[in-house]
């Protein structure tokens, strides 16, 4: 419950300095409000491994043999 908020308070300090930012800035909060607006119990872990599997793939660091 307490990362829904972060993740919500996240978005308002972003939103609140939107002006003058630069098209990355504006991508990444467009993509943390629709991954909210998709799963709004997503918390912050969540959001973090969203990013990161857009990153590096779905699999794992250290194969499981």
């Amino acid at each position: 419950m307490i990362t829904k908020y972060f993740c919500l308070f996240l978005l308002l300090i972003i939103s609140i300095n939107i002006k003058g930012q630069d098209s990355t800035e504006i991508k990444i909060k467009n993509a943390i409000e629709s991954e909210l607006k998709h799963f709004p119990e997503a918390t912050l872990i969540d959001i973090y491994k969203n990013f990161f599997q857009d990153e590096f793939g779905p699999g794992h660091i250290i194969p499981n043999d």
